[in-house]
């Protein structure tokens, strides 16, 4: 019983990690061929996770979960139909997003925001790292040295 449900919980995380992977590709290619021509690698971010929350907050987890069959399981049957509502609300975002770009919306609002209202929100996202740089850098010091330098 137990090696399926860790078999199942290894298959969804596959599938978020492939998931994540792809798109972080089909928007590096995006990225490179048609928006600011750089160079640069889109990656996966920790930002989005605030979004997935509150999404998933309408659908939160219980305790325990019954199957069809009505055999009790630690981990929630319809899993892939949540991970699916997760990554079409981040279609949609992304949509959002690439039309904003596309139609040059974002210049516009660059007129109203500034450049010191975005190195704020920058420097606050970067600070909330904070501990898990700390986490990170006590367990290799070497490595931690060698990024400061």
């Amino acid at each position: 019983k137990q090696w399926y449900q860790r078999r199942v919980r290894g298959i969804a995380t596959g599938k978020l990690l492939n998931s994540m992977f792809m798109v972080s590709g089909i928007s590096t290619l995006l990225q490179v061929f048609f928006g600011t021509r750089l160079p640069i690698i889109q990656s996966g971010s920790y930002v989005y996770f605030a979004v997935a929350a509150g999404i998933m907050s309408n659908y939160p987890c219980q305790d325990n979960y019954v199957t069809e069959d009505g055999e009790p399981v630690n981990y929630d049957p319809n899993w892939e139909d949540r991970v699916a509502l997760l990554q079409g609300n981040l279609i949609l975002a992304s949509l959002t997003q690439f039309v904003f770009g596309g139609f040059g919306l974002a210049g516009l609002l660059l007129k109203i925001i500034g450049p010191i209202t975005i190195t704020i929100v920058i420097s606050v996202i970067g600070l909330s790292l904070i501990d898990v740089a700390i986490d990170s850098s006590s367990q290799n010091w070497g490595t931690s040295l060698g990024t400061v330098i």
